[in-house]
């Protein structure tokens, strides 16, 4: 089916053109889900990482997924879950259910791990582009846990060192121990604009200690060579991958880089753009602090392959999330004219 035409998409279906909206959202906040990840490298859409991640697990946990007539691993995780609240209820022991929690979640870490892309099989100067793209927003929220952003993170560094007139990004990441760098709550140096990993990263890991980044070292150094050392080891990355959103909220409230990420989120007041995220039910936390603290959204909707109904139903479902927002302060656009 071919993609509706943009008087269709606009007058229709309420879908409007980047192009159309950019000056209005100029210097917003910027919020990341995976399908910024899918642009970069379809490798690291979800049905890839699923074949990946059911030829690494045993094969007792793969049965759990084939009994259940689903692909949804955090359905999965939600399912067992409950059932380990069950077993509570009435006493009953539940090592093996436990035991398969913890497969599941470093299953998949090693399906992102093993499914990544290599940085040499990207495109030398697409990072480059989109560490330009990232030039017209302020801060920036992502749930992505793969590499990319790391990289465009320290691409604009490397230009603001160059000479460019940017402002570069930070992390808070910033005090050298050793191979990592430690995450910080503060910084002081207003020369950076803040990137935040709300549900961690493949490069961060949390230790006794605190939380730290790995730290990329070599301009030429594959950072998923040094991940994959650390988890070749047992030590694994700091991953949300709860089933429901209150197991999310519970995992980040536990963490002090998590929870300072999911309090500037909540707290931020500029204008926000939305781009690669479906604000599913397993979004509801973040979905609420937007509530919470009202904002105006651009939301970013992938048009390709939909007809006017089926663009009005997601606007619909999407809209009816947000019960503390005006409609006039949602736009929709079509998400294929960002980056």
């Amino acid at each position: 089916m071919a993609k509706l035409d943009v008087r269709t998409l606009r007058e229709e279906a309420g879908v409007y053109q980047w192009n159309d909206i950019r000056e209005r959202y100029t210097k917003s906040d910027l919020f990341l889900g995976n399908g910024f990840s899918i642009k970069i490298s379809n490798k690291l859409n979800y049905t890839s990482l699923f074949s990946k991640f059911i030829e690494l697990i045993p094969a007792a946990d793969r049965a759990i997924f084939n009994q259940f007539g689903t692909t949804n691993f955090e359905l999965i995780l939600e399912t067992i879950n409950n059932a380990i609240k069950v077993n509570e209820i009435f006493n009953i022991a539940h090592p093996q259910l436990i035991s398969s929690v913890d497969r599941l979640k470093n299953g998949l870490i090693e399906a992102i791990n093993q499914n990544h892309p290599k940085h040499a099989e990207i495109e030398n100067n697409i990072f480059d582009k989109l560490s330009i793209s990232l030039d017209d927003f302020e801060d920036v929220f992502t749930t992505n846990y793969d590499t990319f952003l790391y990289r465009i993170v320290m691409r604009t560094k490397d230009r603001y060192s160059g000479g460019e007139k940017i402002q570069p990004y930070q992390d808070y990441f910033w005090l050298r121990v050793g191979e990592y760098l430690k995450f910080m709550d503060t910084q002081s140096d207003t020369t950076y604009k803040n990137f935040y990993f709300l549900h961690g990263a493949l490069f961060i890991f949390q230790t006794e200690s605190g939380n730290f980044k790995i730290r990329r070292g070599d301009q030429e150094a594959e950072l998923l060579d040094l991940v994959n050392a650390k988890i070749g080891v047992g030590e694994f990355p700091l991953f949300v991958a709860e089933g429901t959103f209150q197991d999310k909220e519970n995992k980040i409230n536990r963490n002090g880089y998590l929870s300072f990420c999911r309090t500037n989120f909540k707290n931020a007041s500029r204008n926000l753009v939305i781009y690669g995220s479906s604000l599913s039910d397993q979004d509801t936390h973040f979905i609420n602090d937007l509530n919470y603290n009202r904002r105006n959204l651009a939301i970013g909707v992938y048009c390709e392959e939909r007809t006017v109904e089926q663009l009005r139903s997601l606007r619909h479902g999407i809209l009816s999330k947000f019960n503390r927002l005006k409609n006039e302060e949602i736009v929709f656009f079509d998400s294929d004219g960002l980056f």
